[in-house]
């Protein structure tokens, strides 16, 4: 009876080892053909990466993740032609942007050369009335600006290409006076006219002109650049292009008195009055012609801008 027990329990102990074995060898069927089951698992020809990698990974992840919550942005650029402008963009996903634009308007200042002219009286055959040359300086403004734009990132990182539509006025306000002059025809037609003191006569007549002219541009451009994402939230913009006024609306106000009638002969007040009229028209067209430089022009497109994204 002994020696049965003790068979017994050798072969209870034998069929236990047989199915550890067997269980092992089942479990090791599950892993990968790189690792080895027996005992102790060891690591033949898994890929390894370096931490610097999954920080990497890591990173980048953080960094779309921050992007993609930070879809707004408000900047500040200068260049051309607005020279100063306001940018405020929102990300509408991965390759599209839309952004308004606004410039106020910035002053300068344009001298306008009006040469001397000349009128017959219509009443008189020997009498004529002139005024000199003078330089009309205009005070005027480029500016404001305004505009919507579209950018596509094709390649869904910095790169944009760009098309904008937008609203431009250019204006120019001043005042301008020439000393009128009274004297023969003979004199008259000389240059300058009347400019002999001792022929003409001594008034103090002075043709005054006030103008007031704008001119209201739609504007489209085109242009390529760079939005630089840098830091938690900033970025850098650079972009190069062109832009053209498509559409030009002139509005020109322009109004010439002779001031301080006195002493001029009754045969010379129709000449005055037509010098009035002609005046008005002369600096009504050199104004236009002033504001077509700048309405008409290909413009080049050239920012350089930083903006806080939120």
């Amino acid at each position: 009876m002994k020696k049965n027990s003790i068979v017994h329990y050798i072969f209870v102990m034998f069929a236990l080892a047989f199915y550890e074995k067997a269980q092992a060898v089942k479990s090791d069927s599950n892993l990968p053909p790189s690792w080895e089951a027996g005992g102790r698992a060891k690591l033949k020809s898994m890929p390894r990466y370096s931490m610097e990698s999954r920080q990497e990974e890591t990173s980048q992840k953080k960094r779309s993740h921050r992007d993609s919550d930070l879809p707004w942005t408000v900047g500040l650029a200068i260049g051309l032609p607005e020279l100063v402008r306001l940018d405020i963009s929102r990300e509408v996903n991965s390759m599209i942007d839309l952004s308004l634009f606004m410039s106020p308007g910035i002053p300068f200042e344009i001298t306008v050369e009006m040469p001397s002219d000349v009128i017959k009286s219509d009443k008189s055959n020997t009498l004529a009335a002139a005024y000199t040359a003078f330089d009309a300086k205009f005070d005027a403004a480029w500016g404001p600006h305004l505009g919507i734009g579209v950018a596509v990132r094709p390649l869904k990182g910095a790169w944009f290409i760009q098309s904008v539509a937008g609203y431009r006025q250019i204006g120019l306000k001043g005042e301008a006076e020439s000393q009128l002059r009274v004297c023969t025809i003979a004199e008259a037609i000389k240059e300058p006219p009347c400019g002999n003191i001792q022929q003409a006569l001594q008034t103090r007549n002075r043709l005054r002109v006030n103008a007031d002219a704008k001119v209201n541009s739609t504007i489209l451009s085109a242009s390529t650049g760079w939005n630089w994402k840098t830091g938690d939230n900033w970025s850098i913009l650079l972009d190069l292009g062109v832009s053209k006024a498509v559409s030009n609306t002139y509005k020109v106000d322009v109004e010439a008195n002779i001031v301080d009638v006195d002493g001029v002969p009754q045969e010379v007040s129709g000449a005055l009055a037509d010098m009035k009229t002609k005046a008005e028209k002369d600096v009504s067209e050199k104004a236009v012609t002033e504001l077509e430089t700048f309405s008409k022009a290909l413009l080049p497109v050239l920012h350089f801008g930083i903006g806080y994204r939120f």
